[in-house]
């Protein structure tokens, strides 16, 4: 069974009462042992799985052999270079969804633990992405402040938007 033929077959999985997500979840996502349930779900909310912020945002060491455990139960997870995981897009989503809809605390919990594992990084911009999707308002405010001051203050920053304004004003006349 592949995901591109769940995908394919969404409206024959409507007219047969289910969905995507319901399949996924009771024939391949519940099938499996708690921790490597939970484990996935700490994932759900991140854009990409280097095993450092995996081990952030789940509080788990291990997250190298829970990854290559549920890579060889075949839940669509594989090992890019042993440092970094990739997790099929619609099994993503599937956890993503799962995790907001049953722990939306948890999922904005979750955001702010990869924010502050970027901000650590120096990785300003995607400390602030994961600040904004997981309402960390403080936080965000705080990492905005970080690069203004890297970009020079605020001058030059609305000096950009000015330039863009103008950009983008001439070519919706154009």
């Amino acid at each position: 069974v592949s995901l591109s033929q769940f995908n394919n077959n969404e409206h024959a999985l409507r007219a047969l009462g289910t969905s995507c997500d319901d399949l996924l979840d009771e024939e391949i996502f519940s099938r499996h042992d708690e921790e490597i349930r939970d484990f996935l779900l700490c994932g759900a909310p991140l854009n990409e799985y280097p095993l450092p912020l995996c081990t952030a945002v789940s509080g788990r060491q291990d997250a190298a052999s829970l990854f290559e455990r549920a890579s060889k139960s075949n839940l669509f997870i594989r090992s890019v270079d042993g440092k970094e995981y990739a997790i099929h897009h619609i099994f993503q989503t599937f956890l993503e969804n799962k995790l907001k809809t049953t722990a939306p605390d948890r999922y904005e919990n979750i955001l702010g633990s990869a924010g502050d594992w970027y901000a650590q990084a120096d990785d300003v911009q995607a400390a602030a992405k994961c600040y904004m999707r997981g309402r960390q308002h403080e936080k965000l405010i705080q990492i905005i402040a970080v690069l203004l001051e890297k970009m020079g203050g605020i001058g030059p920053v609305l000096d950009a938007f000015k330039r863009e304004e103008f950009i983008l004003t001439i070519q919706y006349i154009e």
